[in-house]
């Protein structure tokens, strides 16, 4: 780990500046891979895959749950890629008015029920 670190382009500066927050980013990337010898595309397409498939188990707590998915998203954050961005789904957001769409997350999953409800034949 203290190689990989070691071998990153702006180590010695934030090294020598004691960028503390910096470190442990990019320590989070290492270990999900995104290492500057793996394909970008593919630890990109990785990090997604675990972010969308996380979930709750049955006996996880709340807080460690949520503590995790931040932590997948901060990954994706971190190297420039998004969630709920893609084309397919601002394609379909296109046709509604700025006030119909969700602003908070968790009418997110009551707005795509209602969005589905509406496209069914």
């Amino acid at each position: 780990m203290q190689s990989k670190l070691q071998s990153l382009d702006d180590f010695e500066e934030r090294n020598d500046e004691c960028d503390c927050a910096w470190i442990l980013k990019e320590i989070k990337g290492i270990k999900h891979k995104f290492e500057g010898t793996r394909y970008v595309f593919l630890s990109v397409a990785d990090a997604r895959l675990n972010f969308y498939q996380y979930k709750q188990d049955h006996q996880q707590l709340l807080h460690d749950y949520l503590k995790n998915f931040c932590s997948l998203l901060e990954v994706l954050e971190h190297y420039g890629a998004t969630v709920g961005e893609d084309a397919c789904f601002l394609k379909v957001l296109e046709g509604y008015a700025d006030e119909e769409k969700p602003t908070d997350p968790s009418l997110l999953l009551t707005w795509t029920k209602k969005l589905m409800h509406e496209t069914e034949p």
